[in-house]
């Protein structure tokens, strides 16, 4: 069973598709389509450069779509990636699904926990995905998740998976954010120290 949920800057919208014996418990997400090999990231790095890492090619890939229709690729951000390895952990480890942490953590929450001064903040989730072409095959495929993922206003990101007990195919996290003053330049790579830029402000 594959399922996905989209926490959007203001509230929060879920799209799950069940098993065919399982009861929607929200509006059923578009199938998504045959999963296709992300292209070179047109973001300005080096794809090279970075570790061949799942993390790196959801990041490839997600920096590819947004780039193409002239967004800005999102920088990884350490404080961001610390959220979303948390609530992938999370979910993997509980068996759980969708934004609410086991402590009841909301997303904008943990990426206050892990540090990140932001100032909007995202939350795409993801469970039963093999592999990171699939799953952001997927997030497109759903309505709440593609508006995350071309949300202009995004800078940032941090991109998990985890596996558990309950969980043969990964939980797949992705926490976009942004704060008053991100660093300018190239993408960099998911793993990167943490680049300087003014963090005055922020919830």
């Amino acid at each position: 069973m594959a399922g996905l949920g989209a926490c959007r800057p203001v509230g929060t919208s879920e799209a799950v598709r069940p098993a065919p014996e399982a009861a929607a418990p929200a509006p059923a997400a578009v199938a998504p389509p045959p999963p296709a090999s992300p292209g070179p990231s047109d973001s300005g790095s080096e794809p090279a450069a970075c570790p061949d890492d799942r993390r790196q090619t959801a990041l490839d890939a997600v920096n590819l779509i947004r780039t193409d229709r002239g967004l800005v690729a999102l920088r990884p951000e350490a404080r961001l990636q610390e959220a979303a390895r948390t609530h992938a952990r999370d979910l993997a480890e509980h068996g759980l699904r969708g934004h609410e942490g086991s402590d009841g953590s909301s997303p904008p929450e943990r990426a206050t926990a892990a540090g990140y001064p932001w100032i909007l903040v995202g939350e795409n989730v993801a469970r039963g995905y093999a592999s990171p072409s699939a799953v952001v095959s997927g997030w497109m495929a759903s309505p709440p998740h593609r508006d995350n993922i071309l949300t202009a206003d995004y800078r940032e990101v941090g991109v998990a998976w985890a596996e558990g007990p309950s969980t043969p195919n990964p939980v797949w996290v992705l926490v976009l954010g942004r704060r008053r003053a991100a660093p300018e330049g190239p993408p960099g790579c998911v793993g990167d120290p943490p680049q300087s830029g003014s963090d005055g402000g922020g919830s």
